[in-house]
């Protein structure tokens, strides 16, 4: 029960806390019951030719509000007329789970940038940022489940430990490759290589 002497913005503060929570756990369950599909190869991708620069600069559009309040700047560096025959709604989650990522570990004053472009026989995304960067040592582990490369830092963001290793289940259901290239003060960049013109089976 709210203490009725509590003040007005107390009472709105608690409310908020328990809203956050709230999301966190239902993100949480989201994540768990994807992870378990994928698991039992349960997952089916509804899959179509879809305009993949479109995808990324909704994507762009979506997180541009939240980079303003964090004076962050969203840049773009997205080929036009590159469409792509796989899961739209699987594409889009990947490209905002590393959006997120680059959101919550990039200072103010830094930048984060969706790049995408098209060669013969693939199709080339790449997310980076001027963050805090990811340690050598660290970029084998960081698509494992839970793991944590800073245990505080990730708590601090409200993160999981489940966002790359979703990344990398939709980047092997179309037989594509993730990749990191990362230091310390240095920021991140995420490469994500996908093939063009196959028709995606999950593999068994």
């Amino acid at each position: 029960m709210i203490n009725k002497k509590d003040t007005i913005e107390s009472q709105l503060n608690w409310l908020d806390n328990i809203k956050a929570e709230n999301v966190r756990m239902t993100n949480l369950v989201n994540d768990l019951l994807f992870i378990a599909r994928s698991d039992s190869n349960e997952t089916q991708l509804e899959m179509s030719n879809f305009p993949l620069d479109i995808v990324c600069k909704e994507t762009a559009i979506s997180f541009k509000l939240l980079c303003e309040g964090r004076n962050i700047d969203i840049l773009e560096d997205i080929q036009s007329n590159v469409n792509f025959y796989g899961s739209e709604a699987r594409i889009k989650q990947l490209i905002t789970i590393l959006t997120d990522n680059a959101v919550k570990y990039t200072p103010s004053g830094g930048h984060i940038k969706i790049s995408l472009r098209r060669t013969d026989t693939n199709v080339e995304v790449v997310v980076s940022d001027t963050g805090v960067g990811i340690p050598k040592e660290h970029h084998h582990k960081i698509f494992d489940r839970f793991y944590r490369v800073d245990s505080s830092r990730s708590s601090e963001s409200g993160g999981s430990g489940l966002g790359l290793s979703i990344a990398k289940i939709i980047v092997k259901e179309h037989h594509g490759h993730i990749n990191v290239n990362s230091a310390p003060g240095q920021g991140s960049h995420f490469y994500i290589t996908l093939p063009l013109k196959r028709k995606v089976l999950r593999e068994k």
